[in-house]
């Protein structure tokens, strides 16, 4: 099942790199860079009628990515396959396999976080948003420093 499910994502993801001409390496980067970002963005706006502006920062920096696409395309493939290391890493290392580190870290763990951020206290909810943001610099900070000076890059 979770190879199905994993396969499916694959081949969605594929279909619209496709129907846009991204590569898939961009349209990794545009959904986990940007639009989950931009999602969470979203539910804190719903959630405190404010940070309105928040939601616009996230869609000017995605339209800057596709704009700039092709003076990003050597760092966006590097970018790519330094997250496929770290994925590798923690399946290597949570004994889990690609395919599971890849859909609890592409999919589960999205959905968690989108319900933190649905059943947070509202007063906490841009806390939650602050947070969630900084982790994913983080996240992409190690990944950076752990992976980029490996002998494949």
């Amino acid at each position: 099942m979770m190879d199905a499910l994993f396969d499916a994502i694959v081949n969605l993801l594929q279909a619209i790199c496709r129907q846009t001409g991204l590569t898939y390496p961009e349209i990794n980067i545009l959904i986990y860079c940007g639009i989950i970002p931009a999602t969470w963005a979203v539910i804190l706006y719903l959630r405190q009628r404010r940070f309105w502006w928040v939601i616009g920062l996230h869609g000017c920096l995605m339209l800057y990515y596709l704009q700039m696409r092709r003076s990003f395309s050597g760092f966006s493939q590097q970018f790519y396959d330094m997250n496929i290391a770290a994925l590798e890493w923690g399946a290597t290392h949570f004994k889990s396999g690609y395919v599971g580190i890849s859909l609890l870290t592409g999919v589960i763990l999205p959905v968690l976080i989108y319900g933190l951020l649905w059943l947070a206290p509202k007063r906490w909810s841009g806390y939650v948003y602050l947070a969630l943001l900084l982790g994913n610099l983080a996240y992409y900070g190690w990944v950076y420093h752990s992976f980029a000076h490996q002998p494949d890059y």
